[in-house]
């Protein structure tokens, strides 16, 4: 009887231990199993009240994503607490699952931002840019932090791809093969470069030559020409002596990227 006695006694104590417990809870007693932050925070969800940004990219898929060349970042960042204009906005970029900080041309990054919806972004032609696939997240921070620290929400766009800089088209108008220059005579030389992006045409830099011996050498006749223009040049008198030439219209990029055309031009044997 004495054992039996005894063994019950834990079990009395584990119930009084239960009751004594929600007692407390019923007169507004708080658990020590949360801190008080914690316990506000717990209350504030479903409020608008210390809940992260919530955080949506777009990018365009029909752009060409090459490097050198503008594209847009587009975002919607909504701060639930109603201070959408005080989120800090920081670009990430990922090629292979990791990520790094947004590069930007010259050097930096793309961090910091105010939260404007948008961001123009050079990709630049330095390395820092891997070819293939890619995504780009963008991390909103409120400003203020609360007990928990920062609050912060983030969005990853879709799957899109870098593509090799392609290098500019170049497209001569004349000469053209039926027309015979005599020496001393005037040959306008009509050309016009095309390239995946307008704006960057003023940092093209076109030169033209000429050879006489079918490509083995070249002399630079004119240098520093606009993307689309037309050169007059005098066709030297010791051209008398062949039938024909090319004429080479070159157009490099400021990363050394270089198009090209040559064009045959004919000369009156006498």
């Amino acid at each position: 009887m004495i054992a039996v006695r005894f063994a019950k006694v834990p079990l009395l104590v584990f119930m009084i231990g239960i009751i004594l417990y929600f007692c407390i809870q019923s007169l507004g007693g708080t658990s020590t199993y949360f801190t008080d932050a914690e316990t506000s925070r717990a209350n504030s969800f479903g409020t608008g009240e210390n809940m992260s940004p919530v955080v949506d990219v777009t990018l365009n898929p029909n752009a060409r994503w090459h490097t050198g060349t503008t594209e847009t970042i587009t975002w919607n960042a909504i701060d639930p607490d109603g201070n959408d204009d005080d989120l800090i906005i920081d670009l990430w970029i990922s090629n292979d699952g990791g990520w790094n900080r947004l590069p930007l041309e010259g050097g930096g990054f793309a961090q910091n931002l105010g939260n404007v919806g948008a961001y123009s972004w050079t990709i630049p032609d330095d390395g820092s840019v891997e070819i293939g696939n890619f995504q780009i997240k963008v991390i909103a921070t409120e400003h203020d932090d609360t007990p928990f620290g920062p609050l912060r929400g983030e969005g990853i766009s879709a799957m899109l791809n870098f593509e090799p800089l392609p290098p500019p088209l170049v497209i001569t108008r004349n000469p053209t093969p039926k027309q015979i220059y005599s020496a001393g005579e005037t040959c306008s030389i009509d050309w016009a470069v095309i390239w995946i992006d307008d704006p960057a045409k003023d940092k093209i830099k076109v030169d033209i030559y000429f050879s006489s011996d079918y490509g083995a050498s070249w002399a630079q006749i004119a240098a520093d020409k606009p993307c689309k223009s037309t050169y007059k040049w005098q066709v030297p008198a010791q051209l008398q002596s062949v039938d024909s030439g090319l004429i080479k219209i070159e157009a490099t990029m400021p990363t050394g990227l270089i198009g090209e055309n040559i064009t045959e031009i004919k000369f009156a044997n006498p």
